[in-house]
This record gives structure tokens, C-alpha cells and sequence, in this order.
């Protein structure tokens, strides 16, 4: 269940943490979020799994995937392709992992770089890209007044931390659904709870925070 609150966590908290927005972003985000998330919601979660990998003991969680999976290798449960595959996510989500430790981002940075990954228009299928654009661009915006001000005399802090995003795309969401969900939802897939967790409460978001952080 602590794999759903992260998820729920990892979403949520762009609503918790980000500046309330206007009517009309209010309203559009409204129509298009289950897309959006839809989208990028591995992202998010791995942005959510970095934020409260100390907490969650990730590098625990990952330790325990690594013998498992080895464990299947030995009694031809899992291919040697497969296991490649999924060593290897295992292995960029640590990475990614440890490097946001390093950097010790606050609350608002993480949130400011799940608005920037959220309200990213290049990804297919998505309705009103140009209004997407400007919201991503008001987001860095943003980011970058806050860090300045929070951070004035760390220079290249705000390009640290956007250097980090690439790394989310090298992540399988295939991948990041099968470790961290199968079995914990059945045969449900992650797309169809999206709808769900958005619909949740933000006292429901806070208590989650709360919690992991705790």
C-alpha cells in the first residue's frame, strides 16, 4: 500500500505545494490532468520515490527487487533478456535516487519540478499543447525566481536540479508499473486509478505526506 500513497504522494503534491493558480489554469488543468498524469506518471513517481527515499528506505526496496529477481533467474521464472531490462531501470532509479539526495532539494523545488514534468507538451496525444506550453514555461518561471531567492548565493543550483529531468525519461513505465504495482492492484493497470487518486481529497494528500514524512 506504501507504493499507492507514493504514487497518490507523487501527483498529489504538485496540487499541495505548487502557487494556487488563476481561474482559467484552474479550469484547464481541471479537463486535461488525467491526461497529463496519464503521460508522465512514472516521472512523477520516481520524482515522488527520490523526494522520500530516505524515508521509505528506497535503497532498501530496490536491494530486495535485485534478490528477487535473481532468485527467479535461478528457477527459470525470468528470462536473462528481462532480467537485463529490469536491472537496468533498477539501476537508473537508484542513480537518479541517490543524485536528488545529494542535492537536497526542499518541498517547493520538488514540487516545481513535478509542474515543469507534469506540464510537459511533448507528449502524444495531448489537446491544447500551446496552453500547455505557457503553463510549463510559467512553472520554470517560477522555479527559477524561488530558487534564486531561496538560494542566492548557490549560482548553478537551479541547473543542477533541471539537469536531473532527462533522467526521468530513461525509465520504463512498463517497467516502474511491474515492480512497484503488480500484484498490489491485480490485473488493474496504473491508467485506470489515475482518474481516482485525482479525485482525492487534498486533506487525503496532506495525511499521505504526513505520514512518509514522519
Amino acid at each position: 500500500m506504501r507504493c499507492f500513497s507514493g504514487l497518490s504522494c507523487a501527483i498529489g503534491g504538485r496540487r499541495k505545494n505548487r502557487p494556487a493558480p488563476d481561474d482559467d489554469d484552474r479550469d484547464f488543468r481541471q479537463e486535461v490532468s488525467t491526461s497529463l498524469v496519464k503521460a508522465c506518471w512514472s516521472e512523477l513517481f520516481s520524482l515522488g520515490l527520490a523526494q522520500c527515499s530516505q524515508v521509505m528506505n528506497v535503497a532498501t526496496i530496490l536491494t530486495a527487487f535485485v534478490n528477487h529477481l535473481h532468485g527467479s533467474l535461478q528457477h527459470d521464472k525470468l528470462s536473462g533478456d528481462k532480467l537485463k531490462l529490469v536491472m537496468d531501470h533498477i539501476f537508473k532509479l537508484q542513480e537518479f535516487c541517490n543524485s536528488m539526495v545529494k542535492l537536497n532539494l526542499d518541498g517547493y523545488e520538488y514540487a516545481y519540478m513535478k509542474a515543469i514534468v507534469l506540464f510537459s507538451p511533448d507528449h502524444p496525444g495531448l489537446e491544447n499543447v500551446s496552453h500547455i506550453e505557457k503553463l510549463q514555461e510559467k512553472a520554470y518561471t517560477e522555479f527559477q525566481d524561488y530558487v534564486t531567492r531561496t538560494y542566492p548565493d548557490d549560482t548553478y543550483r537551479l541547473s543542477r536540479l533541471l539537469l536531473r529531468l532527462p533522467a526521468l525519461r530513461l525509465m520504463s513505465a512498463a517497467v516502474m508499473e511491474e515492480l512497484f504495482f503488480a500484484g498490489l492492484i491485480g490485473n488493474v493497470q496504473i491508467d485506470s486509478i489515475i482518474p481516482y487518486i485525482l479525485r482525492m481529497e487534498t486533506t487525503d494528500y496532506n495525511t499521505q505526506v504526513i505520514g512518509l514524512s514522519a
